[in-house]
């Protein structure tokens, strides 16, 4: 399965974002109503049907797809909106920052966010040099 860029340009950000395979959830864990843009260990940029205002806080939900050949990944991170821009179609596009603060659950959410996210960077490395 080719996974194309995975590496998406950073020039406003201090990390890296990838097109991780992701489901992404805001609202309803039972109904996948987000489509993940891509992500990075310092924010995420999704499309949603729901409206979010700048600044709001959103608990984001991320799980394996399916058909990811990536191991199981399973992980809620708070992130503030920082930005919005206009509808495609009947989604709008946002990008959030991620926030993590000195608390266990911060603690535990960001090593799986960064242990799931250097696992497929390096799976994708492999992918590109077979």
């Amino acid at each position: 399965m080719p996974l194309g860029n995975t590496n998406i340009s950073s020039e406003k950000r201090g990390c890296s974002r990838y097109a991780f395979p992701l489901d992404v959830y805001t609202s309803n864990k039972e109904e996948n109503r987000e489509q993940l843009c891509n992500i990075g260990k310092g924010g995420v940029c999704f499309r949603s049907p729901d409206f979010f205002n700048l600044n709001d806080f959103i608990l984001f939900h991320f799980s394996t797809r399916k058909e990811s050949a990536v191991e199981d990944v399973n992980f809620s991170i708070l992130g503030r909106v920082a930005w919005v821009d206009n509808k495609e179609g009947d989604l709008n596009t946002y990008g959030a920052q991620f926030k993590f603060y000195n608390d266990p659950f911060s603690r535990q959410q960001y090593s799986k966010m960064t242990s799931s996210i250097n696992q497929y960077v390096a799976y994708s490395s492999a992918y590109q040099r077979n």
